[in-house]
């Protein structure tokens, strides 16, 4: 059997992709300090690793044949993993997408390797989703929307990563997609929308990432919004605060300034609180010369639930499957019979299809 390193596997992603790949491969778990977690898991072996050690990170790797990164903050590791592994040809996995989105780190990584980036919740689950909708349910997508909602407790480190990509400049706040083109939106105000888990409207606002770009382009659809709702107003309150403090002054001590709002943040959060997150998509177009339109949703309690398998379901692919040396997104090498085996998976989640 082949074997997938798994770097950050202590970490809620990191278990629930091992749990997910768990009797497809031998896996080994790398992390600071080992975790009574790894227990139980088949074919699983553990190595202390310490990604900002050079010679630690070379020996985690060494002897894999997939890398799949499960650490944090995205922002401060950079491509340091994604380095190791190319250096040895070995395919690498990200669950987040900082070497597709940076330019100046995508040319630092060796070129003769597989790079597979944004296996994640978001981005990672929305490019998926669309290409399954795209492939399976229609002939011509003629308009899409997409709401994404929630209420989720982050680590220090999710926290972080979140103020980080304040920073990257990537996608297009108040746009959306249509032929080819990115345009404003209509509505720039306040918008609100009635959501199931919600009790009262939640504000939501548009933004198109680079991957639904990406996507869209790829999928041939005309039209396509993406809307994000928020529901936590401290989180909120706590990164634009972290973000305003570093334009202000945060050259000399950034990591400083962000370490004392996730501080503030993790102490005012309660691990009591219900978590959830929902994902909706009302899409209309063509099959077989019929109109047809359909809403789609998902909902999971946890992101990283989606994250984990998101991330485990590209790690199969390059198991499986010989794909050219590149860089990549999940819907570029995960066929959409793959997507519909994920989704239909109960660990995934809920996943229901209306036509409406």
């Amino acid at each position: 059997m082949k074997k997938v390193g798994i770097i950050g596997a202590s970490g809620k992603i990191g278990l629930m992709s091992a749990k997910a790949l768990e009797g497809s491969c031998c896996i080994k778990g790398g992390s600071r300090n080992y975790s009574d977690s790894f227990k139980g898991i088949e074919n699983f072996e553990w190595q202390q690793v310490d990604i900002y050690d050079d010679d630690s990170l070379d020996k985690f790797c060494d002897g894999c044949d997939i890398i799949l990164n499960c650490t944090g903050p995205a922002g401060i590791v950079k491509e340091r993993v994604a380095v190791a592994a190319g250096k040895m040809g070995i395919p690498y996995v990200d669950t987040a997408d900082v070497i597709l989105v940076d330019k100046s780190i995508r040319d630092a990584l060796p070129q003769n390797s597989v790079y597979v980036a944004g296996g994640g919740y978001v981005p990672g689950l929305g490019g998926l989703l669309i290409k399954y909708i795209s492939d399976k349910l229609f002939d011509r997508v003629d308009k899409v929307k997409c709401y994404q909602v929630g209420k989720q407790c982050f680590s220090s480190i999710a926290f972080t990563d979140i103020v980080l990509t304040s920073f990257c400049g990537t996608g297009k706040g108040d746009s959306y997609f249509r032929n080819g083109r990115i345009l404003q939106e209509h509505n720039l105000g306040e918008i609100y929308k009635k959501f199931p888990k919600t009790e009262k409207e939640t504000k939501i606002k548009a933004f198109l990432s680079d991957e639904m770009i990406d996507i869209s382009a790829k999928c041939n659809i005309r039209e396509l919004h993406w809307f994000n709702g928020v529901t936590d107003e401290r989180l909120s309150d706590l990164v634009m605060k972290s973000v305003s403090h570093l334009i202000k002054d945060g050259k000399d001590n950034p990591m400083d300034i962000i370490g004392k709002y996730a501080k503030e943040y993790e102490q005012n959060t309660s691990s009591d609180e219900e978590e959830w997150s929902t994902v909706i998509i009302e899409v209309r177009g063509l099959k077989d010369d019929i109109r047809k339109e359909y809403r789609i949703s998902y909902n999971v309690e946890k992101e990283e639930e989606a994250c984990g398998m998101i991330a485990s379901l590209a790690v199969r692919r390059l198991l499986n499957c010989c794909v050219e040396n590149g860089t990549y997104r999940p819907a570029d090498i995960v066929s959409s019979d793959d997507i519909r085996q994920m989704i239909n998976d109960p660990l995934f989640g809920e996943f229901t299809i209306e036509e409406i």
